[in-house]
C-alpha cells in the first residue's frame, strides 16, 4: 500500500510538469507611448515627462534616462519623471524611456529635445533710481515692480566696484509688492548696485548696474536786484548748507543776510538782520543746541563794531551783542567753544589807519570774559 502512494505521487508530478511544459511563455514587449514633451520641442524650467505603456501580464517598472544616464526607474503609476532642467546648460538632449513587463519583456523610446532656460528667466527688474537722503544718510533704491506669476524674491546686491566684482549681498525680499529699500551710507561715496530676481524654479536675472552717489554736486545763485555778497558757508547737521553774507538795499545801506539750504544747494529760508545803516555777515556756526552764531560788522555812530548775533534752528535771532572801540571794528571769524561760550577773532582799527589782531572770548550768552 506504501509503495502504491508513492508511485502514484510520482506519477501525479509528471502530469503536472508535462502540463506547464506545454504553456507558451509570454514574449511580447509592453506597449510604450510618449505622451510630453513632444520630439523636437524647447523646454524649460520643471518638465513632465509623462508615457503611457501597458501589458497584459502587466508593468513591472519604467525606466527615465537623459542622454543615456538612468534618472528614474518608476515601478507605479503614473509613469512619469519631473525633469529639473536648471541645473543643466542650454542645448539639445537626447530623452530615453523603458517599459518592462513583468516578463522581462521590454520596449524603448526615445527622442530629443531642446534645453532653454534663457527664454524661462524672470523678466528683468531695472533699477529707476538711487538717491542719497542726508536726513536719513542712505541710499534710497527705487526698482520697477516684477509682475511674473512665479516671482519668488528680490535680491539687492552692492559693490565698490563699477564691474560688480566682489559684490556683496544686502538684502532678500520676498514680497514682490516692495519696490524700494534704503541703504545706510556715510557722506562722500560712490558704490554700484544691481538687483536680481529669482523665480520659483531657480531661475534668475540680472538688472543693469546703477551707482549711487552721495556727493553732492551743485551751482546755485542767491539774489535778487541788488547787490549781495557771501562771505561764509558750513555744512549743517541735516546735510544742508547754512550760508553768511551781506545784501544791499537800494538806499545805499546793507544787511546781515542768513540763507538756509537743502542738500542740493535748495533754499529752505532766508533771513534780513539789521542793525545799522551798513552791516555785514562775516562768519557762521551751526551751534550745539541746532541755532546759528553769526560774526559780522554793524555800522552806528560813524563807527563799525564788531556784531555777534545768536539764532535759533530757523534763523531768528535769540540775542546780539556788539563790541568796538572808537574806531572801526570788524569780526571775520568765530567758534563755539567746549564751555559753549564763543571765541572770535578780528580786527581793531586805530584813528591813525593801524589795525590790531582782537580775540574775544565770551559766555554762552555773549557776555564778554576776556
Amino acid at each position: 500500500m506504501k509503495k502504491l502512494s508513492v508511485f502514484s505521487l510520482i506519477v501525479s508530478l509528471l502530469f503536472i510538469l508535462s502540463c506547464e511544459d506545454k504553456v507558451e511563455k509570454d514574449t511580447t514587449p509592453p506597449e510604450l507611448t510618449i505622451v510630453s514633451p513632444t520630439s523636437g520641442s524647447t523646454i524649460g524650467e520643471i518638465v513632465q515627462i509623462k508615457v503611457q505603456t501597458t501589458d497584459e501580464s502587466g508593468i513591472l517598472k519604467v525606466d527615465f534616462y537623459i542622454q543615456n544616464s538612468i534618472v528614474l526607474s518608476d515601478t507605479t503609476l503614473p509613469y512619469e519623471y519631473e525633469w529639473n532642467t536648471t541645473s543643466i546648460l542650454d542645448g539639445e538632449y537626447k530623452v530615453k524611456v523603458v517599459s518592462f513587463d513583468t516578463e522581462e519583456n521590454f520596449v524603448e523610446n526615445q527622442f530629443n529635445v531642446t534645453v532653454n532656460n534663457d527664454s524661462k528667466k524672470p523678466t528683468v527688474t531695472e533699477i529707476d533710481s538711487i538717491n542719497y537722503s542726508y536726513d536719513k544718510q542712505s541710499f534710497e533704491i527705487y526698482w520697477t515692480l516684477n509682475s511674473d506669476n512665479d516671482f519668488k524674491s528680490y535680491s539687492l546686491y552692492e559693490s565698490e566696484n563699477e564691474e560688480m566684482s566682489n559684490g556683496k549681498e544686502v538684502t532678500v525680499l520676498t514680497d514682490q509688492s516692495t519696490n524700494n529699500y534704503d541703504i545706510p551710507i556715510n557722506r562722500g561715496l560712490i558704490r554700484y548696485y544691481q538687483l536680481v530676481v529669482e523665480d520659483n524654479y531657480g531661475l534668475k536675472s540680472r538688472s543693469s548696474i546703477k551707482s549711487g552717489n552721495s556727493i553732492i554736486i551743485f551751482n546755485k545763485t542767491f539774489g535778487g536786484s541788488e547787490n549781495e555778497t557771501g562771505y561764509g558757508v558750513q555744512q549743517t547737521t541735516d546735510g544742508g548748507f547754512i550760508i553768511i553774507g551781506t545784501k544791499f538795499q537800494k538806499n545805499g545801506g546793507s544787511d546781515v543776510w542768513l540763507i538756509k539750504t537743502d542738500s542740493e544747494g535748495t533754499e529752505e529760508w532766508n533771513n534780513i538782520f539789521d542793525g545799522g545803516d551798513y552791516d555785514d555777515g562775516y562768519g557762521i556756526q551751526q551751534t550745539t543746541d541746532g541755532g546759528f552764531i553769526i560774526i559780522g560788522s554793524t555800522y552806528q555812530n560813524n563807527n563799525y563794531d564788531i556784531w555777534l548775533i545768536k539764532t535759533n534752528s530757523q534763523g531768528s535771532e535769540e540775542w546780539n551783542k556788539t563790541f568796538g572801540g572808537s574806531e572801526n571794528d570788524r569780526g571775520f571769524s568765530i567758534q563755539q567753544t567746549t564751555d559753549d561760550g564763543y571765541i572770535i577773532t578780528g580786527g581793531l582799527f586805530s584813528q591813525n589807519s593801524i589795525s590790531d589782531v582782537w580775540l574775544i572770548k565770551t559766555d554762552s550768552n555773549g557776555n564778554i570774559e576776556y
